[in-house]
């Protein structure tokens, strides 16, 4: 197997943090303290990393340093950066993103950069990949399908990095199909047929990455935390039974059929009724035969725990490099067998795992396998 993990985290005006710098090896990583003393910080200054909203989904601006006590009409900084250096394969490796807002922005401009140079955010995937868990998705399977969705192509880009690309550029071709449904210009069919026709292409190619994703998941063999529930993972819509029924070429023939039957549907509802964004991901707890959203609320966690960690061996044994894992105060509501089990899987699959949470002693299976950090008042101390 290779390994990929951080060495070195430097953050600088990043949320509670002025600057701060963790140096660490390749094994988990333990961080404790109060709450509120800027543990989930750190875990999402690492998520920012990897392309899309970081794992609170919040707006870069809000990202910023802020002073305790700061007054409102002091001035606030205008970037934030987060710098890491890796072991990839065995060989280190700089990777960093940093946020500025100038004057008259209102959003301002995120930059990835690799080796001091700057890259594509997809690029990045390509030696660093990232997945999470946070309190907040506990309600993934209760809000909808969009962060249904959001959490699948996740776990897609952990095996098909070029899928972040397919998505972004999907995301960009059917806004601007949107925008000129709205406008005057949409008598320009030729227009509208030319991005209707990348939107169907990029639908079955994004379907397909997923569907695939789903298959190697729902391997036996990737399933390795006997102690927590197995998950029958699926994917469902119209696209999906077109791509069975036809070949990928007629599938994107028929779909740019519909996008052009709908646009006076989509020009008044002001949003695309057909594409890749409507999949259904659907998972069901095998034991019981039941939709996770009618599980309780511990299974649910442990549902997404048990996807989490078959996601992260199916890379292991492709011999891809294990994603980094980052699980924000997560561990806390698992029982002392299932964290154990936990553990052991995660020393298993010599995985960097960053966990977060108050009470060190649920640490204890771990000892000295893992490396432990202490943060009060955003101040990082390690204690081992």
């Amino acid at each position: 197997m290779s390994h990929t993990g951080i060495k070195q985290l430097t953050l600088t005006h990043f949320r509670s943090y002025a600057y701060a710098r963790l140096q660490c090896d390749s094994r988990p990583v333990i961080i404790t303290g109060p709450n509120g003393a800027g543990k989930t910080n750190i875990l999402e200054a690492i998520s920012y990393l990897n392309p899309g909203r970081g794992l609170r989904s919040a707006k870069l601006q809000d990202c910023l340093y802020q002073a305790p006590n700061q007054l409102p009409q002091q001035i606030l900084p205008t970037i934030w950066g987060v710098a890491a250096q890796i072991d990839h394969q065995g060989s280190p490796l700089d990777v960093g993103t940093s946020y500025s807002l100038t004057a008259g922005e209102q959003e301002g401009r995120r930059l990835m950069r690799l080796q001091q140079r700057p890259c594509q955010q997809q690029e990045i995937l390509n030696y660093i990949r990232l997945i999470w868990l946070t309190p907040q998705m506990d309600r993934l399977f209760i809000d909808g399908g969009t962060a249904r969705r959001k959490f699948l192509d996740r776990l897609v880009y952990l095996t098909d990095p070029l899928h972040a690309t397919r998505v972004q550029k999907y995301e960009h071709v059917t806004r601007e199909r949107l925008k000129i449904l709205k406008s005057s210009w949409h008598q320009d069919t030729l227009w509208l047929d030319s991005l209707e026709q990348q939107m169907a292409e990029l639908s079955v190619a994004i379907v397909d990455a997923r569907l695939q994703t789903l298959a190697k998941l729902m391997q036996a063999e990737n399933w390795a935390l006997g102690l927590f529930p197995k998950a029958n993972l699926s994917l469902s819509g119209e696209i999906e039974t077109l791509m069975q029924q036809h070949s990928f070429v007629i599938a994107e023939e028929h779909l740019q059929m519909l996008f052009r039957q709908q646009r006076l549907q989509d020009q008044q509802s002001g949003r695309t009724t057909t594409g890749a964004h409507r999949s259904h991901f659907t998972v069901i707890f095998i034991d019981k035969n039941q939709p996770a959203e009618l599980c309780s609320t511990g299974e649910q966690k442990a549902l997404l725990l048990s996807i989490v960690m078959a996601a992260c061996r199916l890379q292991a044994l492709r011999h891809e490099g294990a994603p980094i894992v980052l699980l924000d105060e997560v561990v806390a509501h698992l029982d002392t067998q299932r964290r154990a089990h936990l553990f052991a899987e995660i020393l298993n699959l010599k995985l960097q795992v960053w966990i977060t949470g108050t009470d060190p002693d649920i640490f204890y299976d771990f000892g000295d396998q893992a490396q432990y950090f202490k943060i009060a008042e955003s101040t990082i101390a390690r204690y081992n």
